[in-house]
C-alpha cells in the first residue's frame, strides 16, 4: 500500500509525458523531449522507433521515396511552400514514411496548429498510419548538419502526447464562452446595431445640401458598415472555432489571423475626424466646419495602409507559411507595436474629448441644479450618453493597446504558459468586437445633433 501511494504521488508530482528521444543506434544522444499530437494526423497512441532524416521547406512538399520509406522525417515548412502541412502528411504517409516531428518556434507545442488540417472534414486523416508531432525547436540540439555525420541516427517518438492545448481548447467554459456566448452576443450587440443604423444613414445620404455635414454623415456611415461587417465575420469565425478546435480549414482561420487589429485604425481615425469636426464645429468655437477628405488625405491615406493592409499581409503570410521564419516576427512585432502607438495616441484623444465635455456637463449642473425640466434632464442625459461613448471608446482602445502589448511580447518569447496563451486567445475577440460596439453606439449618439 505504502508503495503504491508512493507511486502515485510520485506521478502526480512527476507527470508522464510524450517524448522524443534521438539516438544513435541504441546509444541515446538526446532525450526527454516533450512531443505535442496534432489533432487529426493520424494515430495518437502507436510507440514509433526507426531512422530519421531532417528535410525542410519544398523538399518535404515532393519529397523522394527512398528517402522517406520507413522512417521519422523531422523538418518545418518554412517560406513560401508549395503544400501546407496536411498535403505534405498525405505524400508522407502514401510514401511510406513512419512519422514525422514538425519543429516550432515556441513551447508548450501546438500553439496554433493543434488543428492544422486543409478541409472541412478534418476526420480525413485519422485513419493513416503516420504519426506526426510537434516538438520545440529550442530544445532539439543535434540539426541537420550533426545528424548526417551520425551513424545511423534514428527517433523514437512515445506517447502519451502532451494534450494540454486539446484540453484547453476543447474544455466547456471555453465552449461556452468562446463558441456560443460571445458570438451571439456580437451578433445581437454589434452586428444587428450597425447594420441597423449602417441602413438608417445610407437612406439619408445625400440629403444634406452642407458639403461637410454630408461628409460627416458618410463617415458615419463608412464606419457602421465596417464595423458590423467586421464583427459579423469575427463572429462567425468564433463559431467556427477561431483560436480553439478549428472547424473551417485551417487557411479560412489563418487569413483572419488578426481578427482586424488594423482596420480597428481605420474605423478609429475617422471617428477621431468626425469628433475633431464636431468640436470645431460648434457654435462657441467660431470655426467652420472642414471637409474631411481635403482636410485629412495623408491621415486616410497613412491609416488605410496601416489598417487593412495589414491585417491582409498578416492573414496571407500565415496561409501561405511565411510567418515560420524569425525575422518575419521580428517584422510582425514591430507592426503590432506601430498599431500599438497609433491606438494609444486615438484613445487619448478619446479620453480628452471625454474629460472636456464631462467638465462642461458637470458645470452646468451646478449652474442650473435648481432647474428640474424636462428639457434641462434631456439635454443632461443625451451630453452623459456622448461622454459614455467617449469614455468607453478610449477605454477599449486602451484594452486593444494592452492586448496588441501582450502579443507582442508573446511573439517574442519561446516559452509561455498554455494559460496564459489561452486567456490571450480569448481576450482578441472580446476586445474587437467591444470597440466596434462602442464606434457605432458613437455614431448612433452624435447622430442626433448632425
Amino acid at each position: 500500500m505504502r508503495r503504491w501511494l508512493v507511486y502515485v504521488l510520485a506521478c502526480y508530482a512527476f507527470p508522464v509525458t510524450s517524448v522524443l528521444t534521438l539516438r544513435s543506434g541504441s546509444t541515446d544522444l538526446q532525450s526527454n523531449l516533450e512531443t505535442c499530437v496534432l489533432e487529426h494526423f493520424g494515430p495518437q497512441s502507436d510507440e514509433v522507433d526507426a531512422p530519421a532524416v531532417y528535410l525542410s521547406g519544398n523538399v518535404l512538399c515532393n519529397p523522394d521515396t527512398d528517402t522517406v520509406r520507413d522512417k521519422v522525417v523531422i523538418g518545418i515548412l518554412r517560406g513560401a511552400s508549395k503544400c501546407n502541412y496536411m498535403t505534405m502528411y498525405r505524400r508522407l504517409d502514401s510514401l511510406g514514411a513512419v512519422g514525422f516531428v514538425k519543429l516550432v518556434q515556441r513551447s508548450p507545442p501546438c500553439w496554433s496548429t493543434a488543428y492544422d488540417h486543409d478541409v472541412w472534414d478534418p476526420s480525413e486523416t485519422q485513419d493513416m498510419t503516420m504519426t506526426m508531432v510537434e516538438v520545440f525547436a529550442g530544445s532539439v540540439k543535434i540539426g541537420p548538419g550533426e545528424a548526417a555525420a551520425i551513424i545511423d541516427f534514428r527517433a523514437v517518438i512515445s506517447p502519451p502526447h502532451n494534450t494540454e492545448w486539446n484540453d484547453a481548447d476543447s474544455s466547456m467554459p471555453t465552449l461556452i464562452t468562446m463558441r456560443i456566448l460571445t458570438p451571439i452576443l456580437g451578433f445581437i450587440f454589434v452586428v444587428l446595431s450597425g447594420l441597423n443604423e449602417s441602413l438608417i444613414l445610407w437612406r439619408t445620404l445625400g440629403i444634406d445640401a452642407d458639403l461637410a455635414t454630408a461628409q460627416m454623415r458618410q463617415a458615419s456611415f463608412l464606419v457602421c458598415i465596417i464595423a458590423s461587417v467586421c464583427s459579423f465575420i469575427i463572429c462567425v469565425l468564433l463559431g467556427l472555432g477561431q483560436y480553439n478546435v478549428s472547424v473551417a480549414p485551417v487557411y479560412v482561420h489563418n487569413m483572419f489571423l488578426t481578427l482586424f487589429g488594423g482596420t480597428t485604425i481605420l474605423t478609429t481615425s475617422i471617428c477621431c475626424a468626425v469628433l475633431i469636426e464636431k468640436f470645431r464645429g460648434a457654435s462657441s468655437q467660431n470655426f467652420s466646419l472642414r471637409i474631411l477628405t481635403k482636410e485629412y488625405p495623408i491621415l486616410l491615406l497613412v491609416v488605410i495602409i496601416l489598417g487593412p493592409v495589414i491585417d491582409f499581409t498578416a492573414g496571407y503570410f500565415s496561409v501561405n507559411g511565411l510567418d515560420e521564419g524569425v525575422n518575419y516576427m521580428l517584422i510582425h512585432t514591430l507592426g503590432s507595436v506601430g498599431v500599438c502607438l497609433i491606438q494609444a495616441a486615438f484613445g487619448l484623444v478619446f479620453v480628452y474629448f471625454a474629460n472636456a465635455l464631462g467638465k462642461t456637463v458637470l458645470d452646468y449642473l451646478r449652474m442650473r441644479s435648481s432647474l428640474q425640466s424636462s428639457d434641462h434632464i434631456h439635454i443632461v442625459r443625451h451630453l452623459m450618453s456622448i461622454v459614455t461613448a467617449l469614455v468607453m471608446n478610449g477605454v477599449f482602445l486602451i484594452l486593444n493597446v494592452a492586448i496588441t502589448i501582450m502579443y507582442a511580447i508573446l511573439m517574442q518569447s519561446r516559452k509561455s504558459p498554455v494559460t496564459l496563451n489561452r486567456v490571450f486567445l480569448g481576450l482578441v475577440p472580446v476586445m474587437r468586437l467591444g470597440l466596434f460596439y462602442w464606434q457605432v453606439a458613437h455614431f448612433v449618439i452624435l447622430k442626433s445633433v448632425m
